[in-house]
């Protein structure tokens, strides 16, 4: 109530007004249902006719503009969306509630898709994108250390000895000159110290698939992800002319074999592999450059070139493709190096690690990922080159000391290339010389930036980054 007051002379008049409630003041439609032509509560002022809080108005579309609260919601509480609805805006998806009173907001790794509706989603590399949409029904899986993955039989053993079961499925690369790809399907993982059985033996027969996890959610890498090659023994993917295989020019040359031996090349990948040393004929090319694309096909190391007199080659190292829609953490190591050659024989290259999520992030000592080449042998008998690094210098080739036997080349590290067996130029009978050192292989990180976080001492070869593809 207000009051009014007036003086005639000398009197005081008083009167008083009383205030009256808008009758189309409303907190609800239930208010409204006595007006016909303005059975809706506009709760906002929203409303074009009047913009007036808590009117009754006329018929209108909620989802037009802040739509009303439930009939029963106190006077305060509004709709802050409509009900049910799904919007992208800003590289933030928002999930409205049933009621439309609250709405949960979570961010677009990768960006809002072009009609607003929805987050982008990974588009992984080599055409995974159904086993990556597979990959929520899949399991949370921890590989502790000392699992093993069987690639030709899709087993999985654990560290403690049971079996875990990760549903995988082989998929056919469209390249001729590309294996097959055994893809795991998880939700999640973590990754202790394991190591990876191409299902291949010695000499590889057969191209053996390669490997590739993909996942809904985050994958840890905190130990050593083992899909190396040791010896003739190849990663998972590795590639070799004995296997009937179509040959890649990354396939070394082998050396002479007489009383004056000769060394066999090196298996090339990033570079060149390193060429057989020379005695009295030349020594064996080294295998040549391969594979300078995107990681698709995805593809192991090359072998080194052959002794001719029992056959042994080096083994190259394996292929990796890791796709996960979140992110990837990398506190161990992932390890794809070519197997060292033992006398005479030239190294294997180093494999192929294809790493894609919208944040990857490699920290720690020691850290990384390597694909080094292995070793040489050296002329004489036994010098084994050594296996493909775990850091960033080159693996040894192997040593003689004998007169007329010479020593293995490095292998390739980083962007470090592989060196070339050592020549012997005497006349020494019987007298053997070095194989050529293996190259390193490819790495690819593919991320939402463009760039891989690296914190701390990191080891990571020669990596190519770029930016993940979205769908």
């Amino acid at each position: 109530m207000r009051t009014l007051g007036m003086v005639f002379g000398g009197v005081a008049l008083v009167a008083t007004a009383c205030s009256v409630k808008d009758p189309l003041y409303c907190r609800s439609d239930f208010d409204c249902q006595n007006f016909a032509d303005r059975p809706r509560c506009d709760l906002t002022g929203d409303h074009e006719e009047n913009h007036l809080a808590h009117t009754c108005v006329a018929n209108w579309d909620p989802d037009a503009g802040l739509p009303d609260a439930p009939a029963d919601a106190p006077v305060d509480a509004t709709r802050v969306c409509a009900p049910s609805s799904v919007t992208c805006a800003n590289d933030v998806l928002s999930t409205c509630s049933a009621d439309g009173t609250s709405k949960l907001d979570t961010p677009c790794a990768l960006g809002c898709y072009t009609d607003g509706t929805r987050c982008y989603d990974l588009d992984p590399s080599n055409a995974l994108a159904a086993q990556l949409d597979d990959s929520v029904g899949g399991p949370d899986v921890v590989l502790s250390d000392g699992a093993v993955i069987n690639m030709k039989t899709g087993e999985v053993t654990n560290g403690d000895g049971s079996s875990i079961a990760i549903p995988s499925e082989v998929v056919v690369q469209a390249q001729v000159d590309a294996p097959k790809i055994r893809v795991f399907k998880v939700r999640s993982m973590v990754v202790g110290d394991i190591s990876v059985i191409s299902g291949e033996g010695a000499g590889v027969v057969a191209w053996p698939p390669a490997l590739a996890f993909v996942s809904s959610g985050n994958v840890l890498i905190q130990g050593h992800f083992d899909v190396s090659a040791t010896r003739d023994m190849p990663g998972p993917g590795a590639s070799s002319k004995a296997g009937g295989t179509v040959a890649r020019p990354c396939e070394a040359g082998w050396a002479t074999y007489s009383t004056r031996q000769s060394g066999s090349g090196g298996g090339g990948f990033l570079t060149a592999g390193g060429s057989g040393g020379a005695n009295a004929l030349a020594g064996g090319v080294g295998g040549l450059e391969d594979g300078a694309g995107t990681g698709e096909p995805i593809r192991g190391g090359c072998s080194g070139g052959f002794r001719l007199d029992d056959g042994f080659r080096a083994a190259g190292g394996g292929a990796l493709q890791i796709a996960s829609r979140t992110r990837i953490d990398v506190t161990g190591i992932v390890d794809a190096g070519g197997g060292g050659g033992t006398y005479r024989a030239g190294g294997g290259s180093g494999g192929e690690v294809l790493l894609e999520a919208p944040v990857i992030s490699i920290v720690g000592t020691n850290a990384g990922v390597v694909a080094n080449g292995g070793g040489g042998g050296g002329g004489c008998n036994p010098s084994d080159g050594a296996d493909g690094s775990l850091t960033l210098l080159p693996s040894a080739g192997g040593t003689c000391s004998a007169t007329g036997f010479t020593n293995g080349g490095n292998g390739g590290a980083g962007n470090v290339p592989p060196t070339n067996g050592v020549t012997y130029s005497g006349t020494a009978n019987p007298s053997g010389a070095g194989g050529g050192g293996g190259a390193a292989g490819r790495i690819w990180m593919n991320t939402a930036a463009g760039t891989a976080t690296r914190q701390g001492n990191v080891v990571v070869g020669q990596a190519s980054e770029g930016l993940v593809r979205r769908r």
